[in-house]
């Protein structure tokens, strides 16, 4: 699978939120009390509490990274499948998407591709946010997980859409034309 310049550059990110927050909770581990918070409620007041354990603390990072390999899975599975069988791909304009070549398909997933790194960078900005405030509170430096980030998350990811949206028909759109496919 190539990737474009923001792609490498998104990969790029991804990987480096990604080490940054494995770092931040190994950081912390040593630290933590024998009691550490598992949940918290929408005020972001912990309401669940564990013993301290690798396996508890290390949970978002193991999420974390699951969720990398989940994407890139989904991403590299999805530009393959669009170039084998695109009437099983949900894509806008898909009468056109269709009719394109298995390359041009495949050149429609990039949109695709971009919005999922822009997805794993988000959740690594989301979990690395997790970390620091459920050590934070464990040590007790603050009360509460404070609530808003996970709005900005939300926000970020419906805020992608559009554009991502967007870029997608274009692409269908101007690869049709390059290869004579009817639009109307």
């Amino acid at each position: 699978m190539k990737f474009t310049p923001l792609q490498r550059a998104l990969v790029g990110a991804v990987v480096t939120a990604h080490g940054l927050l494995w770092w931040r909770a190994v950081h912390w581990f040593p630290e933590l009390p024998e009691r550490i918070p598992t949940h918290f409620d929408a005020k972001g007041t912990p309401d669940a509490w564990t013993a301290k354990s690798p396996l508890a603390w290390y949970a978002l990072p193991l999420i974390d990274t699951g969720m990398v390999a989940l994407f890139f899975g989904i991403a590299w599975f999805a530009v393959g499948l669009s170039a084998r069988r695109p009437e099983l791909c949900n894509m806008p304009k898909k009468r056109l998407f269709v009719q394109l070549s298995p390359e041009s398909r495949r050149k429609a997933m990039e949109p695709t591709r971009t919005f999922l790194l822009g997805m794993l960078l988000l959740l690594a900005g989301l979990f690395g946010w997790a970390i620091e405030g459920s050590a934070r509170v464990a040590m007790g430096q603050q009360r509460t997980l404070e609530p808003w980030p996970v709005f900005v998350f939300v926000g970020a990811v419906l805020a992608m859409l559009v554009p991502y949206y967007v870029a997608t028909m274009r692409r269908i759109t101007a690869l049709a034309k390059a290869e004579g496919v009817p639009l109307a």
